[in-house]
């Protein structure tokens, strides 16, 4: 049955409009009369089934206490339109909730925990994805060793006098639009470089905060930051695939941490990098990305701190693109620090936000949806606004009383952006950042 189009080795076999089986057959005979053959059955199925795609497996926060509790969501299609369940298991604490959405009650021992989730679409095909989290108590303090906000010098204003000397780096305009407040570097022999002290050569933890705009390239690694490089001390920088990596030398050995997101070129992003001698961190616009253990004291240097190049002798690898608001602390701040840095830096741009509240946004980053839940909000949620980190509304939905919603963000470019949550007044409720991919 069915019809075949063709005649040597290659034809085209058109399936017959029942199910069931069929047969095609293959003779092949040379000049002298030889003949052999070969047969294959084909079941001809009504529908051809595929496995679920899991879109985005997601946590509204991928810190948590010890004995913390954190929301998951799975969010997964069928394109045979079948009917999914999800199995959710972990290595260790209690999984309550069942669906694409869950709870997860971490244990009270501090570690790096697995989720997995399978989606099953009932017919004998399932996916699987996982997520880390990272339980962890942060309980460190220390101080800020250096602090360069760029406004015309590359001075520090910690208080600390690790002043930089810009050799080549050019002032411009900051992402407010306010001059020469922050620097430029043009990829070529253009860095800062602040003189190496004692005091900088701190061992028991760090935290890195910038704002930059890289322009990326895919031919070489770039570097944000560097003390020592990677071959005596630490360094920031991207990857040729657009990842930020975070290294770290410590008398235990080298360790390179990369985000799990490839950043986009031209665009604003507020960076961070911690370590605590136990565990290094990236966080990228507030959020807490990746993170792995690696422990021991952070070796010693001798060299200069650079900023956009990697040692004083090659600037082969020097970033390129904007810097500013660059901090250096000698202790690894904790998440919810890291996000006050990043919403520090918005808050002039975005009017009226409040960036405390109950909301949750996923996935974030997303590409085409992003699903907004407003369950736990106390007031009536009646419009959502979003906004550019310049303050400039770009969308506005309403949403009359609705608890959950799904935003379709695919008409916008890839970047940062500010979702608010409105009531019927248009006052703010809540405002929180996501990641257009």
């Amino acid at each position: 049955s069915g019809t075949i189009n063709g005649e040597k080795e290659d034809i085209i076999w058109t399936a017959p409009n029942t199910t069931g089986k069929a047969e095609i057959k293959v003779i092949v005979k040379d000049s002298d009369g030889n003949i052999d053959s070969m047969k294959v059955t084909i079941d001809v199925v009504d529908i051809i089934n595929i496995a679920p795609n899991i879109i985005s497996l997601t946590a509204n926060s991928r810190h948590i206490n010890t004995n913390g509790t954190v929301s998951l969501f799975c969010d997964a299609v069928d394109e045979n339109g079948d009917s999914l369940s999800y199995i959710w298991s972990s290595d260790q604490g209690t999984i309550s909730g069942s669906g694409s959405s869950i709870q997860w009650l971490a244990p009270n021992m501090e570690g790096i925990y697995s989720i997995k989730v399978t989606v099953d679409d009932g017919k004998g095909l399932t996916n699987n994805r996982q997520i880390l989290l990272l339980v962890k108590i942060f309980d460190d303090e220390g101080q800020l060793i250096a602090w360069y906000p760029c406004n015309g010098t590359a001075f520090d204003k910690s208080g600390n006098d690790h002043h930089g000397t810009a050799k080549g780096a050019i002032l411009t305009a900051d992402f407010d639009g306010k001059p020469v407040s922050s620097y430029y570097f043009n990829g070529g022999s253009q860095h800062i470089e602040v003189k190496n002290t004692p005091a900088l050569n701190f061992q028991d933890g760090i935290t890195l905060s910038l704002w930059c705009k890289p322009i990326l390239t895919a031919d070489k690694e770039t570097f944000l930051l560097s003390h020592g490089s990677w071959q005596s001390r630490w360094k920031l920088s991207f990857t040729p695939s657009g990842n930020l990596r975070w290294t770290i030398n410590t008398i235990t050995g080298i360790v390179d941490l990369d985000t799990d997101i490839v950043l986009k070129t031209d665009s604003i992003y507020h960076l961070s990098a911690s370590y605590d001698g136990r565990t290094m961190m990236l966080f990228v616009n507030g959020k807490l990305n990746t993170f792995k253990i690696q422990t021991g004291k952070i070796r010693t240097t001798t060299l200069p701190l650079l900023i956009g190049q990697m040692l004083p002798t090659d600037a082969n690898y020097n970033f390129k693109g904007i810097m500013d608001e660059i901090k250096i602390y000698d202790y690894a701040l904790n998440p919810g620090e890291v996000e006050k840095l990043f919403e520090q830096g918005i808050i002039s741009n975005v009017q009226n936000i409040t960036l405390a509240g109950s909301i949750s946004i996923y996935p974030n980053p997303a590409d085409q949806s992003l699903f907004f839940d407003g369950t736990r909000m106390k007031d009536e949620v009646a419009f959502i606004r979003i906004s550019n980190l310049m303050g400039v509304q770009l969308k506005e939905i309403e949403v009359k009383g609705k608890l959950k919603s799904s935003i379709d963000i695919s008409g916008l470019s890839a970047g940062n952006y500010i979702l608010h949550v409105k009531n019927l007044q248009k006052e703010t409720i809540q405002s929180i950042q996501f990641i257009k991919s």
